[in-house]
């Protein structure tokens, strides 16, 4: 190891300069951690998972080029990271730059991002019972028209508090929440039982395919279920009627010393998203058409916490882009204890 960290730079310079330093092997397993990335925040484990998701997303790239830049924020801090394949070596060396504190400007914009989703159902709800006290003499049919649009906009806000909170959990999982052993089956089970009546009321068909009894995983139940949930109701909304909803189990597969995984595909048959958006749909707030997501609800949170929540469990999602019956996740889950 030594040779090789030698081969990339002076561990004395990275030292004295504060780059951090960390290398991969072929199955992404981390093998040498410096003392500037250790340091570098106090949240040392999800700054690994973001930089071993993106070289997952990369590694094709280094069939062609040898080093690659990726920037990225993870609030407070911004980083800069460099990704350097040493095909002798069989690794991948990262090296990484903490560029200091998000501009503000970042804060601002979450800020304001929540405060208009807020905006929108407290005015709807303020005007409804304005018109109410306005109109004493208002006919009963319609004063309890506008009381129901009113409690409408109440449970969209319960909703939107609720996501946020959950997002919030997410992404902070690594630092205060414990794994347990969980049938993942089941929780997969329990979701389609509980969206059941949501989809039949849309005129949508689900269904499980090749899912065992029993899955075994480490993970957090409430953050596990949040991740089927979030993609299967997304899949529910915005499909037609006729449309299916479909969660197929497509086997374990052996990753080395890393252990097993599961592999699961989350498809529909509904209008897709066009190629253009799929690589933002898992950021925070973001709607391809505001319009239509306002009106088959939602607070546009759901696939950000799907993100934090599949990177707390050190998986992987994806969308597969040359699915052109709808829309379909690749979701890679660690299987953990293989026991029971």
């Amino acid at each position: 190891m030594t040779g090789l960290i030698g081969s990339i730079t002076s561990l004395t310079a990275l030292n004295l300069f504060q780059l951090g330093l960390l290398t991969f092997d072929r199955k992404g397993r981390v093998k040498y951690r410096n003392r500037p990335f250790r340091s570098m925040t106090r949240d040392n484990r999800r700054l690994e998972i973001v930089i071993r998701q993106h070289l997952e997303e990369i590694k094709p790239l280094f069939k062609k080029i040898n080093n690659i830049p990726f920037r990225f924020d993870m609030y407070p801090y911004s980083y800069r990271a460099f990704f350097v394949t040493m095909q002798r070596f069989g690794i991948y060396a990262v090296l990484i730059i903490n560029d200091g504190k998000v501009d503000s400007s970042y804060k601002r914009e979450i800020t304001r991002n929540i405060s208009h989703e807020l905006k929108t159902p407290l005015t709807s709800i303020r005007g409804y019972l304005e018109t109410i006290i306005g109109n004493p003499l208002m006919k009963s049919e319609d004063r309890r028209y506008f009381l129901e649009r009113a409690l409408v906009n109440v449970e969209r806000l319960e909703e939107l508090i609720r996501d946020l909170s959950l997002l919030e959990m997410a992404s902070d999982a690594a630092k205060y929440l414990e794994k347990e052993r969980i049938n993942l089956s089941q929780t997969i089970f329990n979701t389609k039982k509980n969206l059941e009546f949501r989809a039949e009321k849309n005129g949508v068909h689900m269904e499980l395919k090749n899912l065992p009894d029993s899955l075994y995983i480490s993970g957090h139940p409430r953050l596990l279920e949040a991740i089927f949930i979030n993609l299967l109701e997304n899949g529910i909304k915005y499909s037609r009627p006729g449309d299916s909803v479909t969660v197929e189990y497509a086997g374990m597969e052996y990753a080395g010393k890393n252990g097993h995984y599961h592999r699961f595909y989350i498809y529909d048959t509904g209008p897709g998203i066009p190629r253009e958006f799929q690589e933002k749909i898992f950021e925070r707030f973001y709607r391809i058409d505001s319009g239509r997501s306002r009106k088959t609800g939602g607070t546009g949170l759901g696939l950000s916490i799907v993100k934090h929540a599949v990177a707390f469990h050190e998986g992987k999602i994806s969308i597969d882009k040359d699915y052109t019956a709808g829309l379909k996740y690749i979701l890679e889950l660690p299987a953990g204890d293989l026991r029971g």
